[in-house]
């Protein structure tokens, strides 16, 4: 009995190391950020791994990485996956982001209120970009939901919300004609965050090479 259980041990092992590493990027992430994704990729390439790197919606990828389905998700903040046994961090950090809040030109003394002042104004936020949910939308009297932020831009134009939050990678990569009646609120950013990769626990035996490969590409 132990040698069949030896031989179907070996036999699942060996399997597990012959498929690729299904890899979820949100495709949240891929569009917004996506000079930090390509250096996660890179980073991975680096360990020889063999990889099946997926561009996916943001909660399916985070849905697929929790049963198992998918190996890794590369670009989490830890509250998005905190009530979740299953997923293990892998250490360092690859990004840290700085989200600034923007707002119609008429409206830039918004900027000066502090968190607990936004409670009688409205804010938008991006289908799938979890740090409204985590961190905003519940600092404000209402918020509203767009697939991209295109969108909000508009919507912060047109004044029909106060304003919004976003990377301020993202905000410095758009043309001027992008600003038309827009004010960054550029004094301090309203929120900062670390983000991390995860892996599900029974592809744990990867986790070493890539931590070294993440050691030497985002060295903390």
């Amino acid at each position: 009995m132990l040698k069949v259980l030896a031989v179907f041990t070996y036999f699942f092992s060996a399997c597990l190391f012959a498929q690729p590493l299904v890899v979820g990027v949100s495709g949240t992430s891929a569009n917004g950020v996506p000079e930090k994704i390509e250096a996660i990729k890179l980073a991975l390439l680096s360990t020889g791994l063999e990889l099946d790197i997926r561009v996916l919606p943001g909660e399916r990828s985070i849905i697929l990485l929790t049963q198992g389905a998918i190996a890794m998700d590369v670009y989490r903040q830890p509250e998005a996956l905190a009530i979740y046994e299953d997923v293990i961090q892998i250490k360092p950090a690859v990004g840290t982001l700085e989200f600034w809040m923007i707002t119609h030109s008429s409206t830039s003394k918004l900027c000066h209120l502090n968190k607990g002042g936004y409670d009688q104004y409205s804010v938008v936020g991006v289908r799938g970009a979890r740090f409204f949910s985590n961190f905003i939308y519940d600092k404000f009297s209402s918020h509203e939901e767009v697939n991209n932020f295109s969108q909000v831009l508009k919507m912060v134009g047109d004044q029909r919300v106060d304003v919004s939050i976003w990377p301020i990678e993202r905000l410095k990569g758009l043309p001027k004609s992008a600003w038309q009646n827009i004010h960054i609120c550029d004094a301090s950013p309203y929120l900062t965050l670390h983000f991390y990769s995860y892996i599900h626990k029974k592809y744990a035996w990867a986790i070493p090479v890539i931590e070294k490969a993440y050691r030497k590409h985002f060295p903390e």
